[in-house]
């Protein structure tokens, strides 16, 4: 997964406790530096800040949003409703606001990856399913 986070003792908190909950973590300071490192890593969940230098937050997620259907997760502070409804009309799919639980964190997390791995395993199913059924009609001489 991928972290960004500007604020340095934050960033390297969460890394320290999502590696000892088994994650893999790729930081990343700014929106920048994120996005160039999405397209390198391809991780499979992206936790943003919403306030970050270079790019922020809601154009992160738009960007990621256009390459990947990966769960975005955004954990900012101070942030108005609207401020939240545009997150997630940028592509967030869910978001928790600062200061949080760490327990609320991982349980976010869980949540959002088994949810992406039952879509992901319900379209490869579907995509067998096709190509089972174009593979029948051809050999059918339909």
């Amino acid at each position: 997964m991928q972290i960004v986070e500007d604020h340095h003792l934050v960033l390297s908190l969460l890394k320290g406790i999502l590696e000892r909950s088994g994650y893999d973590v790729i930081p990343s300071y700014d929106g920048v530096e994120a996005l160039s490192q999405f397209q390198l890593e391809q991780p499979d969940l992206l936790i943003t800040d919403l306030m970050l230098p270079g790019l922020d937050g809601y154009e992160l997620c738009r960007s990621v949003r256009e390459l990947s259907n990966i769960p975005i997760l955004v954990v900012t502070g101070g942030i108005e409703k609207d401020g939240l409804d545009r997150a997630i009309r940028a592509g967030a799919d869910s978001f928790l606001k600062k200061p949080f639980d760490i327990a609320e964190l991982l349980a976010q997390i869980d949540a959002l990856l088994a949810k992406h791995r039952a879509q992901q395993k319900k379209l490869q199913n579907h995509l067998r399913s096709v190509t089972k059924q174009e593979s029948n009609t051809g050999q059918d001489g339909r």
